[in-house]
């Protein structure tokens, strides 16, 4: 059987988006990193523990995923604008 390390999993996603938010928009702060810590600090202060801190740390770092789209689309709607 096949097993996921879905922490890690999701830790290299964020790091992936950390990359291109960085590449796209010269920003190289670890938004996502610095979201989760403060949740799970959060969470933590009001007793929440287990899977359900598990999830909001997961969820803490992938909360800007759409957004990376977003300003790349952003990105190429401003060059073609540009060029004309």
């Amino acid at each position: 059987m096949l097993s996921i390390d879905i922490v890690g999993l999701t830790g290299a996603c964020s790091y992936a988006l950390d990359c291109i938010e960085a590449e796209l928009v010269n920003i190289k702060n670890k938004h996502g990193k610095r979201v989760a810590y403060i949740s799970v600090c959060m969470a933590e202060y009001w007793a929440i523990q287990g899977e359900a801190l598990q999830d909001l740390a997961m969820c803490a770092l992938l909360h800007d995923n759409a957004l990376t789209q977003y300003i790349s689309e952003e990105l190429k709607k401003d060059s073609v604008i540009d060029l004309k």
